[in-house]
């Protein structure tokens, strides 16, 4: 039997931590990075734009995605600062972010760029989102180091 995929209900999507409409996950894995990916892809499928920030042992990542702009922030112990990628329509975070050594190269459009310096591409991805650019770096911080 084939199932048709559900989007995740408003309770699961109420569940996760929200702050800024910045959904937060928590937790005992070792690479926030799969985390946020995975998260990311299928927030996308529902939202407009996905905000999803994975944090674990000290290390966390940032991922915002609303097609075709895919952007990364990172924890000093992940992949430092930003990178903004342009992603084609077959791909999404999850297969654009997960299985290789590293950032990926393909895509990128923008970065490595230090925090605080947050490029043109991501900054328009979070304020089309609500979020304000200048306060990310905060919000980022005070939930990892």
């Amino acid at each position: 039997m084939i199932r048709k995929r559900r989007p995740p209900s408003r309770k699961i999507l109420s569940a996760l931590e929200s702050d800024h409409g910045i959904h937060r996950v928590t937790g005992k894995f070792s690479n926030p990075v799969p985390v946020t990916a995975r998260v990311a892809t299928l927030f996308g499928r529902h939202l407009e734009t996905a905000l999803v920030h994975a944090v674990a042992d000290g290390r966390w990542t940032f991922v915002a995605w609303r097609r075709p702009h895919l952007a990364v922030a990172g924890s000093p112990a992940m992949w430092p600062g930003w990178r903004v990628y342009r992603v084609p329509p077959s791909a999404t975070p999850e297969s654009r972010l997960i299985g290789g050594e590293g950032p990926p190269r393909a895509g990128l459009v923008a970065g490595p760029v230090p925090l605080g310096r947050t490029p043109a591409a991501a900054r328009e991805l979070l304020e089309r989102a609500g979020v304000d650019p200048a306060d990310l770096p905060r919000l980022l911080l005070d939930h990892g180091p």
